[in-house]
């Protein structure tokens, strides 16, 4: 393997573990996929037609007969791609930092002493909110639905109400982490 493959698979393991790294915390890679969107509606054509002429000044001078494609790459690119794409799916990450950060979650539930922007284990909880029916919701991030004036929640949720969560019901869902935790994800668009 050549020297720009090596740099081409590093390039992609960077990439993959900042991701998997930002992932840590809830709703961030949602919200950066919202700016990634806007951002790509602009820069995707304008790629599309410098590559395109790229090729066009390439193809005439002949260059583009000498380039060899690189199929040595694929499969280490794609086992790559494939492996952080399971482990975002399965909330990996997520699911071994907060069970680092566990055990400050629990004592709080015990001391119940709630300062605002309280940072427990990995995790700065803005909010803190118990339900009627014993739920005990932690909120670690919120941003805005797109362009509309809701709001999306994220975070834990020990015992929490399979319906709806005090931060709204809209497109509420949950996913187990282990024993009675949850990671909550829901819109207060009503």
């Amino acid at each position: 393997m050549n020297f720009q493959n090596k740099v081409v698979i590093l390039i992609i393991i960077s990439i993959c573990i900042a991701l998997l790294s930002i992932s840590i915390y809830p709703g961030f890679l949602n919200s950066l996929f919202f700016a990634f969107l806007l951002v790509s509606i602009i820069c995707i054509p304008i790629f599309i037609i410098l590559g395109l002429f790229t090729l066009i000044v390439f193809g005439r001078r002949g260059v583009l007969t000498k380039i060899k494609f690189p199929w040595q790459l694929i499969k280490p690119v794609f086992g790559i791609i494939l492996l952080s794409s399971i482990l975002l799916n399965f909330h990996i990450p997520i699911r071994l930092a907060f069970l680092a950060s566990q055990s400050e979650f629990e004592q709080f539930i015990e001391k119940k002493e709630f300062k605002v922007n309280r940072k427990l284990g990995f995790y700065r909880v803005d909010k803190y909110v118990e339900d009627s029916v014993s739920g005990k919701y932690f909120r670690v991030n919120s941003h805005g639905d797109g362009f509309s004036p809701d709001t999306i929640s994220y975070g834990f949720a020990y015992q929490p109400n399979p319906n709806k969560s005090p931060f709204g019901s809209a497109d509420y869902q949950l996913s187990h982490l282990n024993g009675d935790w949850y990671l909550f994800q829901v819109s207060n668009d009503y």
